[in-house]
């Protein structure tokens, strides 16, 4: 099975040309199913997510998609507190949180925007007991999705404020993978320092014209019932091609 990861791609702020490199790529390569972690705007804006929407439409692929918090409105303050979600319900999808399950691999999406802070997120009590139960079947690669960092990372936005208590809980599950974004700066490490797993694809932006890591990127995840390989691959001012890549086995 191929997945695509992709994360803030920021329509409103972003790169046309690599919007349509990367059409160009999943139609060459054809993923199974494509993971986006959330920003697929720039300002919660309708027109931003009609253009996020024709975007998913055109790729012609299984999309299992979670909000950032740039998909809630910034200065419309009654839209972000009365109803933040809106546009992406209406564009988008109206689950915040979706499951995928096949016999290869379950996937658990979580919804870490809050909407009284602007880029500091939240994952709650409920959903944290959410990932204590979701995860049983250990023949399966698991993987968590949300958008907010849960590592820290230097000089870049701290970690969610109940990081701490949901790695403690996912290194002991039988989680393999957690996929996030929101910092624009791709990363691919272990939650906890001296485990195996699970391990963090921390998303690096797809499109947007600001990053962190001086590139735009995505990650290919690469699975069997043995192997999950995660391949990188960076905008080369062309197209996309792979930069580093990595292999867990069982």
């Amino acid at each position: 099975m191929k997945i695509f990861h992709i994360s803030d791609l920021h329509f409103g702020y972003h790169k046309e040309e690599i919007i349509d490199s990367f059409k160009a790529f999943t139609q060459n390569n054809k993923p199974d199913l494509i993971i986006i972690t959330g920003d697929l705007t720039h300002r919660a804006k309708k027109d931003q997510f009609k253009q996020a929407a024709e975007f998913i439409s055109n790729l012609g692929i299984d999309i299992f998609c979670i909000p950032g918090n740039h998909d809630i409105p910034l200065y419309r303050i009654s839209s972000r507190l009365t109803h933040p979600f809106k546009n992406y319900k209406e564009y988008v999808h109206s689950n915040l949180e979706p499951v995928f399950e096949n016999d290869l691999i379950k996937i658990v999406g979580l919804n870490s925007v809050n909407p009284y802070s602007i880029k500091k997120g939240k994952i709650n009590t409920q959903q944290i007991k959410k990932v204590e139960t979701a995860f049983y079947n250990t023949d399966k690669w698991n993987i968590l999705a949300f958008h907010h960092n849960i590592t820290q990372i230097e000089n870049l936005h701290k970690a969610l404020p109940s990081a701490q208590q949901l790695a403690n809980i996912s290194a002991t599950s039988p989680i393999d993978l957690i996929c996030t974004g929101h910092l624009h700066y791709k990363c691919i490490k272990p939650l906890l320092p001296n485990i195996d797993k699970p391990v963090v694809a921390h998303a690096g932006s797809l499109s947007c014209k600001r990053t962190n890591d001086k590139t735009n990127s995505f990650f290919c995840f690469s699975i069997t019932k043995d192997e999950f390989q995660i391949d990188e691959y960076c905008f080369n001012d062309v197209s996309f091609s792979i930069s580093n890549y990595l292999s867990y086995w069982r």
